[in-house]
């Protein structure tokens, strides 16, 4: 078949039979090949473009990635909440707040409930992206849901159920090990 009966689709030309010439490579397909190729191409482009909005959206998410409990040689409540910021600036605020109640908080515009006043302290640690509650005085009588807050440009909150009695002392390993376990798990899912 000549070139001058084919009708051009971009950078191909589709005769009014079955074969068909991509370009200017004179490769010839069937219809039945011509359309596999073509939805092979389409199901490629739509994996790689699917792909790229999920690493792109993952990669730049703000979130928080832990919220540890434990004891501390005091008895009083410690609890971490590791975070992932998008970005070093604005500095990121951390609020604690047991059913809806606020415990304690880094932004000073944030009001304390009156149940925590001097009794819980929250810090960002320094040098990390940890903020640290401690609390005395944590009652043995039910367990509570204490949710942790980041605040940067976006806001993400993590909640965890605390029983007094069901707590371990804080050591090196109850605070980094869940870490570490988190990882090890993460590799074994990648492998």
């Amino acid at each position: 078949m000549a070139l001058a009966s084919a009708k051009r689709v971009g950078d191909l030309y589709a005769f009014s039979g079955t074969q068909f010439v991509l370009g200017d490579s004179k490769q010839r397909f069937n219809s039945f090949s011509f359309k596999s190729f073509c939805f092979r191409e389409v199901e490629k482009t739509m994996y790689i473009l699917a792909t790229a909005v999920c690493l792109l959206g993952f990669a730049s998410a703000q979130k928080v990635t832990l919220l540890n409990s434990c004891l501390s040689k005091e008895n009083n409540l410690r609890m971490d909440c590791k975070y992932e910021l998008t970005a070093a600036s604005p500095v990121p605020t951390c609020t604690y707040t047991q059913e809806n109640n606020v415990v304690g908080s880094t932004d000073p515009a944030t009001s304390q409930d009156p149940t925590f006043k001097n009794r819980a302290d929250v810090a960002i640690m320094e040098g990390s992206t940890t903020c640290r509650l401690i609390l005395t005085g944590l009652s043995d009588d039910k367990p509570k849901n204490f949710t942790c807050t980041i605040k940067q440009k976006e806001t993400v909150s993590k909640t965890s159920t605390v029983e007094k009695k069901l707590l371990q002392k804080c050591s090196a390993w109850s605070v980094h090990g869940s870490v570490l376990m988190l990882t090890m798990t993460s590799i074994v899912l990648l492998l």
